[in-house]
């Protein structure tokens, strides 16, 4: 993190209101070509090493969670990122903002489908859980699906 830090300031501090949005662009013109290109060979690398991670690290999770066969785990592991490429997603703010929709919305539903579950657990065994509860629930659960969906169309 604090890596990054210094980075930011750096690049901010170089570039000031010039600063793009992949950062190295806006540092072509205070110090040149050889800066952009090695600027964009780092970024390739880092992005390049960090997508092999941590997509290992997702079809390891598809796999144990999950119990999708390998196939599988890869399939939703690299297709999602090359369907956002190809529906034309080029802008990183973008991306991630899609990205973490989608994905803390889906988490959201697993913890709330979870939720159901264990409530219905616990009632089947005598417990006692507010009836207002599902209703909450559900309440949740469509403000995250309308959240995913906004995104979506917006």
């Amino acid at each position: 993190a604090l890596v990054y830090l210094v980075f930011a300031f750096v690049v901010v501090g170089v570039s000031g209101e010039t600063t793009s949005p992949e950062a190295f662009a806006g540092l072509y013109d205070q110090l040149g070509p050889f800066v952009l290109m090695l600027g964009s060979c780092i970024g390739i690398l880092t992005i390049s090493t960090s997508f092999v991670a941590m997509s290992g690290a997702l079809v390891e999770s598809f796999q144990s969670d999950y119990k999708l066969r390998l196939f599988w785990a890869w399939f939703f592991t690299v297709i999602p990122p090359l369907f956002l490429y190809v529906s034309g997603t080029r802008n990183f703010i973008d991306t991630i903002s899609i990205v973490g929709v989608v994905s803390i919305g889906i988490q959201s539903l697993i913890i709330l489908i979870a939720y159901i579950r264990a409530r219905k657990s616990i009632r089947a065994q005598g417990g006692d859980v507010p009836t207002h509860s599902l209703f909450l629930a559900g309440l949740v659960a469509l403000v995250f699906l309308a959240g995913i969906f906004y995104t979506f169309i917006k």
